[in-house]
């Protein structure tokens, strides 16, 4: 197992993601995702229990990941 790449990555043998740059798409892809929140959050202003259930909703993903 320790010739495994988790186990380099383990062992200091090998980088791992913070060596791996981001791609052009990844920041494009990016961008979308926070131009679409904003325009969510803008939409959601109107209701601001459905602003605060988006909110909760949103940070629940970001604590996973």
């Amino acid at each position: 197992m320790k010739n495994s790449a988790i186990m380099q990555m383990y062992y200091g043998e090998r980088g791992h993601f913070e060596s791996i740059k981001c791609s052009e798409k990844y920041f494009e892809i990016l961008g979308n995702v926070v131009d679409y929140d904003e325009e969510i959050r803008s939409k959601l202003k109107k209701d601001p229990d459905l602003l605060s259930l988006y909110i909760k909703f949103n940070n629940a993903i970001e604590d996973m990941h």
